[in-house]
């Protein structure tokens, strides 16, 4: 069992819908981006959405990249047609072996049909961690070359810069999006949403367990023995009471964010369901309301950046 605390989290509803975001690449079989350094592979092992994300390998301590050629997006609008300005984030989630390695991580979108930078907007993203990275990056933040329009993107670039020992090391691509600037995107259980924070709380902690079940056989020679079955992780966190809605939201599933730290977005993240709802009272402090929630799923950790200019 592992047992984790922090001080600040926040509860997100279920929210997936596509008013408020847009897909623009979740790299997997059904898109066609073509290498133009680098070693570029399916990676099923690292992977948050569908079966698979793109693995880029360094080969050297160059541009590794990959591009998406002849495609078609509109980023001054959501799926539903809604505008989108330049308030809005682009969002970027991809996982790094050994940042390291890593110098620097390239996002382009080209408004010509093959990638080269000509009219284009780009951000190099300069510090990253291991394991999953989220990139917030708002649309005035991108620099720009030439004459390109959010409202008509035909290529797209992912790549990265290796240090002069990267050879080996690798970045994984797993998603593309255009968010709202009110909302946030989290990946759980292989699935996307867009979400809006509906309450925020002050301490919390997290226990993961493993469910042990005896396996002792004859054989044992009298040693008990036990196999895993099920993982599961529990979420205890306190806030100050407001109203009673949380009252009438048991069993419901929500989105929590756990984060590590103040100064930085590192985090745990994942979907669970409210169970228990205790509110206690002092005449002398404020209501307090500690809330359980029960995990669905995996428990991930994160490394948010939000980049703002």
């Amino acid at each position: 069992m592992a047992a984790l605390a922090g001080k600040l989290g926040a509860v997100y509803n279920n929210y997936s819908g596509t008013d408020k975001s847009k897909l623009i690449a979740d790299f997997q079989d059904d898109e066609t981006w073509t290498s133009g350094a680098g070693t570029q592979a399916d990676d099923a092992t690292n992977f948050r959405l569908g079966t698979e994300s793109i693995r880029i390998t360094s080969t050297a301590d160059i541009l590794l990249y990959s591009d998406q050629n002849s495609a078609s997006f509109n980023l001054d609008e959501f799926e539903d047609t809604s505008a989108s300005d330049s308030a809005d984030y682009i969002y970027a989630v991809f996982y790094v072996s050994d940042s390291t390695k890593v110098a620097s991580v390239l996002i382009g979108f080209d408004a010509d049909a093959t990638y080269d930078g000509t009219n284009a907007y780009s951000y190099t993203i300069t510090s990253v961690v291991d394991d999953w990275n989220y990139v917030k990056v708002k649309k005035s933040a991108f620099s720009s070359t030439g004459s390109p329009d959010w409202a008509s993107i035909d290529s797209i670039r992912v790549g990265w810069t290796g240090q002069s020992t990267s050879t080996g090391a690798y970045v994984s691509f797993q998603a593309l999006y255009l968010v709202d600037d009110a909302y946030d995107l989290i990946l759980s259980n292989n699935t996307a949403y867009t979400m809006e924070a509906i309450s925020l709380f002050y301490n919390w902690s997290v226990d993961e367990n493993t469910n042990l079940v005896e396996s002792t056989s004859f054989d044992d020679e009298g040693w008990q023995s036990s196999v895993a079955t099920v993982n599961q992780f529990t979420v205890t966190n306190e806030k100050y009471w407001v109203n009673g809605d949380y009252l009438t939201s048991l069993g419901t599933d929500v989105i929590l964010l756990l984060y590590i730290s103040t100064t930085s977005g590192y985090r745990h993240e994942g979907t669970a369901k409210l169970e228990t709802d205790s509110i206690n009272t002092s005449v002398t402090e404020l209501v307090n309301e500690s809330l359980n929630f029960r995990g669905e799923g995996e428990l991930y950790y994160t490394a948010l950046q939000i980049i703002d200019s």
